[in-house]
Formats: C-alpha cells, structure tokens, sequence
C-alpha cells in the first residue's frame, strides 16, 4: 500500500475554553500505514488535538481525514475512525463481547469475525464473557483498545493506551499496532512513555504551550544535537530559525535548537550573518530518548 496517500491533516487548529486560548495553530497530518507520536507535557494541549480531529470538540482552522472537511458535528467519515481518549467509556452491566457487539453496530455494522479477531490478538478470552463490573483497569485499557479497532478504521487515536497495562499487555498491544500499521492503518498515540513510543512510532510532533513546536521523524530527533542559546536579540533570532526551518523551543531565558553537529559552524556563520549576539551557545548532553526531550522542551 502505498505510504504517500495522506490520511489526515491538521492545519492551523486553535481552540479556545472560555476566551482562554488552549490550541495556537497546530499543524501536522499523517499518510498510510504510519505512526505519529504526540508528545508534551501534561496541558500542552495533546487531548484537545484529539478530540478535535474526532470532531468532538469546536476549532478554528481545517481538519480532514480522506480529504473530507471534519467540523464540529459527527460526520460518517469518523465511523473509520477508531479512538482511545482519556479514561475507557467502559458500561460495568454489559460482558466485553457484548460492549464490542453493541460499538461495532454503532460504527455501522456488526462485523463478528472481526470481533473474534480482536478478541484473540488483543488476549481477551479469558475474561470477554465477564460483567465489565469485576474488570481490573488493565482489562478496562484492553477492551477499550478493542473498541477503537474495530471495523477495520483508516485511522486510530490512542491517548495513553499503555495505562495500566502489564509488560506482557504492552508488549502484545505494540505487536498489534505493528501489524495494523502494517495493514495500512495510520495512528496518532500519545504516550508518557517515549521508550515505547519510540519502538513504534515513526514521526514525532511535540506539543508544548498549544503549540507544535517540532515535526520531524522519530529517527531524526534521536540523531540531532540540542544547542542551547541565550541572546537579548530573541525576534531577530525567531525570525532567522523559521525562516531557515530549524527547530526550536522557548521559554523565558533559553532557546534551545536542534542541529546535525556537522551543521554547527554553518549555524554560527548564519548568526553572524544576521547580526545576532549570542551570551551562550553550549551543546547539552543527554543520557536517553527521554532526557533528550526534557532538555528540548525545556
């Protein structure tokens, strides 16, 4: 299948609760068979992303998902589209088949072999005849992840799947989502838990403040290094980093970038060419996928 075909895109969102902006022009999309990790901090604004794209909440901007418009309203496209948003929507008078019985003919129609299929990838035998009451939160995590594949979505949105799972759980949902990635689904998961999104995920856009301050390929955000710079010059140097695409992050005092090593001088030449002073200009060193991030965003 062909990974080009775009799926979704998000361009400029911005929402707001209360004339409290939450999303600042949020932009990204996903094509085929490909997995988006949606990373930041809790309140940057991940949840509101999702639940914008599933039409769940009003937004400014333009969202669409097989090239179709979505607004705030419930079209039938979102019936391919299966989601995980915050706590399981778990019903504790109905057993796990009939809860996948009753959402897959929600969705459009019942589609029992794919039912069973789920069932047994996803492990649930042993408890899918059960009240949802007696279910431990692990259980609960595992057949709201059902739900959200069932018939066969073009694109699943996973907020935390790996709450309250097990290592085994975890092991067999990062299997699963492989294999439906590998069927053509595309995915947006946020995870807390980068180690995991990392061994799925294929690109990576971080949230922080309502903002997407970086989209980029997993493997490349491993690759770069993070400088950090601090100048009294900050519009002039926002201006020269947009305008030259390098990746940066904010916050009072401190800009941090992402740059090739091999790209240092080059950058140091761009500063002087623009006329910008730097007070310090230092690469971080970081340990692992999460201490990197750490180090970007803050």
């Amino acid at each position: 299948m062909d990974k080009e075909i775009e799926v979704f895109s998000v361009n400029n969102l911005s929402t707001q609760i209360r004339k409290k902006k939450i999303l600042k022009n949020v932009s990204f999309k996903g094509n085929t068979s490909q997995i988006i990790g949606l990373v930041g901090a809790n309140g940057s604004g991940k949840t509101t992303i999702m639940k914008s794209i599933l039409g769940l909440i009003k937004f400014s901007g333009e969202i669409e998902i097989s090239k179709i418009n979505i607004l705030f309203n419930n079209h039938p496209i979102l019936s391919r589209v299966g989601s995980l948003i915050e706590e399981p929507g778990i019903y504790p008078f109905l057993t796990g088949r009939e809860h996948l019985q009753c959402f897959s003919i929600l969705k459009g129609k019942e589609a029992q072999s794919d039912i069973n299929e789920i069932i047994d990838q996803l492990k649930l035998t042993t408890f899918i005849d059960e009240k949802a009451s007696s279910y431990s939160l692990g259980m609960k995590q595992k057949l709201a992840i059902a739900i959200a594949l069932l018939n066969k979505p073009i694109l699943v949105i996973l907020d935390e799947p790996m709450n309250g799972l097990d290592i085994q759980s975890i092991h067999d949902l990062r299997d699963i989502i492989i294999n439906k990635k590998n069927q053509g689904v595309t995915f947006v998961i946020s995870s807390h838990l980068l180690s995991e999104l990392e061994k799925v995920a294929d690109q990576l856009v971080i949230i922080k403040d309502g903002k997407s301050i970086l989209n980029l390929p997993f493997k490349t955000f491993k690759k770069k290094e993070i400088f950090c710079l601090i100048t009294d010059q900050k519009d002039k140097l926002f201006k020269t980093l947009k305008f030259n695409n390098i990746p940066y992050s904010k916050n009072e005092t401190i800009i941090n970038i992402l740059l090739d090593e091999s790209d240092e001088k080059q950058f140091l030449n761009l500063i002087k060419e623009n006329n910008i002073k730097l007070k310090k200009f230092i690469k971080k060193d970081t340990k692992d996928l999460e201490d990197r991030f750490l180090q970007f965003i803050y």
